[in-house]
């Protein structure tokens, strides 16, 4: 890969999200019925990297009856809207490749599978 480049892997749209400070949680189930059985109304199940993975926005701590824990990403910042978009994407690239400039009216959170990832944002770089 020569460029960075985004996947969409799942998505859903939902009218409302849960209540208090909220955490995406991963989780991985032994087959993709056992995970969209498991799913709950923000909840995405999707095969990626040979795993199936149930994505999972809701308070801290939580769990999934069949699931085993992998993290939980978060506190994410707060927002309000009349409707929110849940989207797993796969990203990736070469060594030191970089995506466009961008913006998102939303939050956006990582795991990274293998490698590493950096942000350039207005408030500094992470890595």
């Amino acid at each position: 890969m020569d460029k960075f480049v985004i996947d969409p892997v799942v998505e859903k749209k939902v009218k409302e999200l849960p209540s208090g400070p909220l955490y995406w949680r991963l989780e991985n189930f032994p087959t993709l019925t056992q995970a969209q059985a498991a799913a709950g109304p923000t909840s995405l199940a999707a095969d990626v990297a040979g795993k199936v993975w149930l994505f999972t926005l809701g308070p801290k701590e939580g769990s999934t009856p069949g699931g085993t824990e992998v993290v939980e990403i978060g506190p994410l910042p707060s927002i309000g809207a009349t409707e929110y978009l849940l989207r797993v994407n796969r990203a990736g690239g070469a060594l030191g490749v970089k995506s466009a400039i961008h913006t998102h009216p939303g939050s956006e959170a990582f795991y990274v599978l293998t490698g590493k990832v950096g942000q350039r944002t207005p408030h500094g770089v992470t890595q």
